[in-house]
């Protein structure tokens, strides 16, 4: 009906009242349907000769509009898009147009104890233009320094929330004995300047021109789990904050170190089993190999914890937070100690990062890597999550399948905290009940004589439950026999590039799940170890190795 009378009326577009389907309440205005009437005359002129709306009177037009009144009760299905607005009137909320403003920007002006990780997250009113947004609209600034941190920038789905990440990069750095890694972005303790500086543009078609500042200072103390891709960059993860180089339905690997000592000093230094540079292996990115295969590559570090001049003082805060020794302080860059007033030890620090990190992970495949001391931190965490899911407080995929225990090391004899017994005897009942509940496959390797020597537990009794093997890396000398010990990570994470010959099966991270089981000595009468032999000593690839297997688990 309201399109028969539309068609009878003819109304032009040069009409002060615009008709368009919808909301007709204009029409039960008596001076609207009056301003109608009255401009019927002048409009009859303009109408074409022979139209039937030159059959209507105006009084016509007048009933007309009353009958179209009567349907403003009625429901209708059109939509208004103009109609009138009295002078000073209020445009409709529903048909008001959101300008383009920043409503939040985190980390918030002259805020501390802001972790190194957070990105700068600036919140807008109303959806943004990403394509007008320039790649300097954001930047980074040591305040101290002036200098420019790289950063990159992303968006949310609703696009109306930035996120800026600093560019945590792993860089090759020095050569020959200097040959080392340095992990660039925000150091603790030090403050840095936001600063936004452009024009932008919003979906909408409203923009906003900004230039403005901010800084904000980072925590003292960095501890957590870190997420690499496979070029050598990092990002924390943070609870709420999106993260570019994890996904929850990808298995993991993660790493744990040992001790730290002087590396806090050190311009905070961090190791990055991913990307390897030092005396006798330049630049190896084995982060790709392990990417290749569908993994998220993660690192928990607790170097800050970590770095004591005496190996036992690492140690007692793998345990225990109250340890009666040098609790859970932890260092600065400048040498200096301060007290972190916590009962948990280091170890339920890796816990409780791990059930957020990593609790919503549905893969069902978990891989963990300690090294050192680390064998302790991944041994613990392994247990924990062991007893929550026979208690049913923790699903069972959350327990890791396969642990690594590169090149490890236990102090000699019993501790106070531990009511007297041995860390590597706790270890072993730890590793057991992984074992004997969850079937967790554990590896174990030896590449230096620093696991017995001196102030070392061999721990021999260990090794009868994993799948144990000597790594000979005679092309590193006695005399550099902390790249010995550390090659034991990167022989690991190196061969997940290939397969590593055994007599019987294969070794190596890209053995299968099943071999790998089949060669532990846990529930055995008999044990083996296998050892590297041949000419495949003398080079850095595992690739190249070729192990024969051996009675017993002593080895030097």
């Amino acid at each position: 009906m309201i399109l028969k009378i539309l068609e009878i009326f003819h109304i032009y577009k040069e009409s002060t009242i615009t008709l368009v389907p919808g909301n007709f309440s204009w029409l039960a205005n008596a001076e609207s349907r009056a301003m109608l009437i009255l401009s019927y005359p002048r409009r009859r002129s303009c109408m074409k000769h022979g139209s039937r709306i030159q059959l209507f009177t105006p009084v016509s037009l007048a009933i007309a509009g009353v009958l179209l009144g009567a349907l403003i009760s009625c429901s209708s299905p059109f939509t208004e898009i103009s109609r009138p607005i009295a002078e000073g009137g209020d445009v409709p909320a529903s048909r008001a147009i959101v300008n383009l403003a920043i409503s939040s920007i985190t980390p918030a002006a002259n805020s501390t104890n802001v972790s190194i990780g957070q990105p700068v997250v600036v919140t807008f009113t109303t959806a943004v233009n990403a394509s007008s947004v320039p790649a300097t609209f954001v930047t980074l600034t040591d305040t101290a320094t002036n200098a420019v941190l790289s950063g990159r920038i992303m968006w949310d789905s609703t696009k109306t929330k930035l996120y800026y990440y600093p560019i945590f990069k792993t860089t090759a750095e020095g050569s020959g004995s200097s040959a080392t890694i340095r992990i660039s972005g925000p150091k603790q303790g030090k403050s840095y300047k936001i600063t936004l500086k452009g024009t932008i543009t919003a979906a909408n078609g409203t923009t906003l021109t900004v230039n403005q500042s901010q800084s904000y200072t980072c925590a003292n103390l960095d501890f957590g789990i870190w997420w690499f891709n496979d070029q050598g960059e990092a990002q924390k993860y943070i609870p709420g904050v999106p993260n570019q180089f994890y996904d929850p339905s990808k298995p993991v690997v993660l790493y744990v170190h040992g001790w730290q000592k002087s590396s806090v000093t050190n311009n905070y230094w961090r190791e990055n089993l991913y990307f390897w540079n030092d005396k006798y292996t330049s630049s190896m990115n084995t982060g790709s190999l392990w990417k290749q295969k569908g993994y998220n590559l993660g690192v928990f570090y607790w170097d800050q914890f970590a770095d004591e001049d005496e190996v036992k003082d690492a140690e007692a805060k793998i345990w225990v937070g109250n340890n009666g020794l040098k609790q859970m302080r932890y260092k600065l860059s400048n040498g200096t100690y301060v007290s972190y007033s916590t009962a948990k030890s280091a170890g339920d620090l890796f816990y409780d990062a791990y059930i957020q990190a990593v609790g919503s992970n549905a893969s069902g495949y978990i891989r963990l890597v300690g090294h050192s001391l680390g064998n302790q931190m991944a041994t613990y965490l392994t247990y924990k999550t062991a007893v929550a899911a026979k208690n049913g407080s923790l699903a069972s995929s959350l327990v890791p399948k396969r642990i690594y225990l590169a090149d490890p090391f236990w102090s000699k004899d019993g501790k106070t905290y531990l009511g007297g017994k041995w860390t590597g005897e706790l270890c072993r009942t730890y590793i057991n009940y992984a074992i004997s509940n969850f079937g967790t496959i554990v590896e174990q390797s030896k590449s230096t004589a620093a696991g017995g020597y001196l102030v070392g537990d061999d721990n021999l009794d260990m090794r009868k439950m994993t799948t144990f093997f000597r790594i000979w890396p005679d092309f590193i000398p006695i005399t550099d026999a902390a790249i010995q010990h550390s090659y034991a990570v990167l022989w690991y994470m190196w061969s997940m590039g290939g397969t590593v010959q055994t007599q019987y099966g294969t070794l190596g991270a890209a053995s299968a799940d099943s071999t790998v089981k089949s060669m532990m000595n846990y529930g055995k009468s008999s044990y083996y170890y296998w050892y590297s032999s041949g000419s495949g000593n003398n080079t850095n690839t595992p690739l190249d190795d070729s192990y024969i297997r051996a009675s017993g688990v002593s080895t030097w």
